[in-house]
């Protein structure tokens, strides 16, 4: 988080820890679409600083926004795993010099690359991993 761009979303601005903290705890959290309504009364916060935080995630293309009558409705444009993933990549490759986990696990055993069966290994274990994660959906 904090100032910069993160690349793996197409060059968007990262998110401020304030933006952030805001996302995950009053609009990631919804499915669909939310009111500014809503979201003025439950992130107890004064109008001002909520209207300027959403304004500034909009601004930065997290959420889209439209008018209904004296309020906005919000819509998801980045998920939370979606942004996350993002700042993950970007951190491997600050970390590396590349942008894939398997260089973060070559990095972490000290080595600058993996043999040929040692990627394949981490691959299916990705795999497996995914398909885990699939089936408890």
């Amino acid at each position: 988080m904090g100032s910069g761009f993160l690349e793996y979303l197409g060059g968007m601005k990262n998110l401020t820890p304030k933006e952030y903290d805001f996302m995950k705890k009053f609009i990631w959290t919804h499915s669909g679409e939310i009111s500014s309504s809503e979201i003025y009364e439950e992130a107890k916060m004064p109008r001002g600083s909520v209207s300027g935080i959403l304004f500034s995630v909009s601004e930065k293309g997290y959420l889209g926004k439209k008018q209904a009558g004296w309020h906005h409705i919000y819509t998801v444009l980045i998920s939370e795993l979606e942004y996350e993933r993002a700042l993950l990549r970007q951190q491997i490759k600050k970390a590396t010099g590349k942008g894939s986990f398997e260089y973060l696990i070559a990095a972490f055993y000290g080595k600058d690359t993996l043999s040929e069966e040692q990627l394949d290994k981490i691959n299916n274990l990705l795999k497996d991993f995914e398909n885990a994660l699939d089936d408890d959906k």
